[in-house]
């Protein structure tokens, strides 16, 4: 069976083409794991594009996205497993690679929105880091029988099962949404003592493919929320452009504050120049 279960394809802010992917829940390679990527356009040959990858989820094909050249482009992943048997993914298409130019257009303009909405000057700016679902097992703290994890402070897996327990951090922006903020304290049973439930609802950008449990890090004070719900909020055509995230603060005592964040990955939804080169290249577009 083949244990790569998705890969999808987004455009991000900049028109870059952003591939994210998942394995089968728990999958256990041993070792870590060597993607590589390949594209191709339609009844084309796979030419590889990266690789290897190792011990991440996402990958990012910088040059830019160019609606009269890049419509028929596919991706797909592939890694070799500890065995030695080649696993190839299902080809993908970007998200609006199925569009008409027309609507690939009104779908830009409403991402362009969204991505002002969410710039530096009216959003949080804060790093988004995926739970694993799926690597090399913690060798500490995993039950001998049931392989659940037996210690939710392990500085090992951070109690997520899997070596490591979040992908390297990924720039995200928010923007917190009218909602009744909790700010109060519950008396927890054992050894917990008493918590500080805070939770707040967020807008964002639907890529990368965020989940629940994942980690959103506010990087102006180091503050970490879980992931509870994501409901989307702004789709085209059946895309989806951006979501509402439901975020539970963490105590500053939880094993997440363990993971690593790369703050000098911030970068702002916009950046600057003419409209984030937007209308730039119009010229080459009509």
């Amino acid at each position: 069976m083949n244990p790569i279960t998705r890969t999808k394809v987004t455009i991000d802010t900049a028109g870059a083409k952003v591939i994210s992917w998942n394995l089968t829940e728990g999958y256990n390679n041993g070792a870590p794991i060597e993607f590589y990527i390949d594209w191709a356009r339609s009844g084309g040959d796979w030419t590889e594009v990266a690789g290897p990858l190792t011990d991440v989820c996402t990958y990012t094909d910088a040059p830019r996205y160019n609606w009269n050249k890049d419509r028929d482009l596919y991706y797909r992943l592939r890694f070799t497993d500890n065995a030695g048997q080649e696993h190839v993914g299902q080809p993908a298409k970007a998200g609006d690679g199925f569009l008409n130019k027309h609507d690939w257009l009104i779908f830009r303009e409403i991402l362009r929105k969204e991505c002002l909405l969410l710039s530096k000057y009216t959003g949080m700016p804060g790093e988004f880091l995926r739970r694993k679902h799926w690597g090399v097992k913690c060798p500490i703290c995993l039950d001998y029988d049931t392989e659940e994890v037996v210690d939710g402070n392990c500085a090992a897996c951070l109690g997520t099962r899997f070596v490591g327990g979040y992908y390297e951090s990924i720039a995200m922006n928010v923007m917190e949404q009218k909602h009744p903020v909790t700010d109060k304290k519950t008396e927890a049973t054992g050894s917990l003592g008493t918590m500080d439930d805070q939770s707040i609802t967020v807008r964002a950008l639907a890529f990368p493919m965020q989940d629940s449990m994942d980690l959103w890090t506010n990087t102006a004070n180091n503050d970490r929320y879980i992931i509870r719900k994501i409901t989307p909020i702004v789709s085209f055509k059946g895309i989806i452009i951006s979501v509402l995230m439901d975020l539970q603060k963490s105590p500053y005592t939880d094993i997440v504050y363990d993971a690593p964040v790369d703050i000098s990955s911030q970068t702002d939804n916009i950046t600057p120049g003419l409209d984030n080169g937007w209308r730039g290249n119009l010229d080459d577009e009509y």
